[in-house]
């Protein structure tokens, strides 16, 4: 998303917000708390069910802000 503003005839702003993997959701597997994993640049957690959560890329935002004259 961006937004330009006018500020005087010289000035202008612009407000960015840029999103990645917005709408990721973790893939759940069977698991067992006495299971190391190592995913390389993923990551792995366990849940109190025991139920294994990965996950490759989580959501992240972007802002930015821009002053041109």
């Amino acid at each position: 998303m961006m937004k330009n503003f006018k500020l005087t005839e010289r000035f202008t702003a612009q407000f960015s917000v840029d999103a990645f993997h917005l709408f990721n959701s973790p893939q759940w597997q069977n698991g067992s708390f006495n299971t190391a994993i190592n995913l390389g640049s993923g990551t792995a957690t366990l849940s109190p069910q025991g139920a294994q959560v990965r996950q490759f890329s989580e959501r992240q935002l972007q802002f930015a802000f821009r002053l041109t004259f």
